[in-house]
């Protein structure tokens, strides 16, 4: 979890420098050391997100042995 934790660190910090006009998105992209894919993608949010989410909740307060992760 710490790896995805600095790779989100190092996107906003590319994300900031394009924004301050300091640098092209490919050079900051390259200086921090982030894929130009991973830096453009947005998530796509579903309808059913909300449905899945709640069904998993409940599961998880069933079943607590379980943890959220096996649910």
């Amino acid at each position: 979890m710490a790896k995805k934790w600095r790779s989100h660190r190092r996107e906003k910090m590319a994300l900031a420098a394009v924004l301050n006009k300091a640098v092209s998105m490919r050079l900051a992209c390259q200086a921090f050391g982030v894929n130009q894919i991973c830096y453009r993608y947005q998530a796509k949010l579903c309808s059913e997100n909300g449905l899945i989410e709640d069904w998993l909740l409940r599961l998880w307060h069933k079943q607590r042995n379980w943890g959220f992760g096996l649910c």
